[in-house]
């Protein structure tokens, strides 16, 4: 996949990911422009300018580093919307659960504030409504 890309005075790297195919190298490298065509593999077509190193090279590390953030941050959202509003519910719910139900409760959490490094989601017991 071609881009055109440029680092702007203040360090910032600005990306087009559409235009590329449009303009001749030429007409985008000169001023205004300035840009860069660039070619970076299909398979990393969301890349951000994070994604790029100070040279404008494309850095597979630092984009697998984005991703996984976003896929942690986003189990970490998962689990507060979840997890935290069941566990969170206070003495008087908790005190209308059998044992063998608070068991299966604090195995379901744990599970949960394990979920950033298993990567797993974990089953909500049948009986939690």
């Amino acid at each position: 996949m071609e881009i055109l890309i440029r680092k702007e005075p203040n360090g910032s790297i600005y990306l087009d990911k559409t235009n590329a195919m449009y303009f001749e190298t030429l007409q985008m490298s000169e001023p205004p422009y300035n840009f860069t065509k660039t070619t970076i593999p299909n398979d990393y077509s969301d890349c951000e300018p994070t994604d790029f190193n100070d040279d404008l090279t494309f850095s597979i590390d630092k984009y697998n580093a984005r991703k996984e953030k976003l896929e942690l941050d986003k189990l970490r959202q998962q689990r507060e919307a979840e997890c935290f509003p069941i566990i969170n519910r206070g003495e008087l719910w908790y005190d209308t659960l059998t044992s063998e139900q608070r068991t299966e409760l604090q195995e379901w959490y744990h599970a949960w504030l394990d979920v950033t490094e298993t990567k797993i989601i974990p089953t909500k017991p049948s009986w939690i409504k």
